[in-house]
């Protein structure tokens, strides 16, 4: 009886959409290069961050392979919006230790071989938060540049996400 509740209740998730593993990619995404990020941001090194953060995390995925810009099939092109570094709501810096959050915003686009759109992200954000206590200005650019590091890796695993389940789907 166990085993036959087993096989209904696995049928039945499968007929709603839930898949075991990672979807299979179209041909056209099996090797997709990572182009240069357009646009500035407060930090020199956000978008070598945001390029290293994208292909480790397309790297993750069994069925894709990173080529170059001249022999793969699709690019990816992140258009870095913003990035944002600020006191957090309700932090008091009079009397504790203030409370910084950094914000990555980006967004997206997969072309094919030719250059037409194939896809087109949402913005995507990410977030970190660090605390700023009294400390040498090392620690302090230390602290900051770890909640940066961890907003990119936030803000491009979600894209790389939304990549795989969309294109996943086609």
């Amino acid at each position: 009886m166990l085993r036959l509740g087993t096989i209904i209740c696995f049928v039945s998730m499968i007929s709603c959409g839930y898949t075991v593993g990672y979807p299979k990619m179209p041909e056209h995404l099996k090797s997709i290069a990572v182009g240069p990020v357009q646009g500035d941001g407060v930090d020199v090194d956000v978008a070598a961050l945001i390029s290293r953060e994208l292909r480790l995390h397309l790297a993750e995925h069994p069925s894709v392979s990173i080529g170059t810009l001249d022999n793969a099939k699709s690019r990816i092109n992140v258009q870095l919006l913003s990035t944002q570094a600020g006191l957090t709501p309700m932090s008091d810096p009079a009397n504790r230790a203030a409370q910084y959050r950094t914000t990555v915003v980006i967004k997206a686009t997969v072309t094919d071989a030719d250059g037409e759109p194939i896809w087109l992200s949402r913005k995507v954000t990410g977030q970190s938060d660090n605390l700023s206590v009294g400390d040498d200005i090392e620690a302090l650019d230390g602290r900051r540049r770890t909640a940066l590091e961890r907003a990119v890796r936030e803000a491009t695993r979600e894209l790389v996400t939304l990549l795989v389940l969309k294109m996943g789907r086609n």
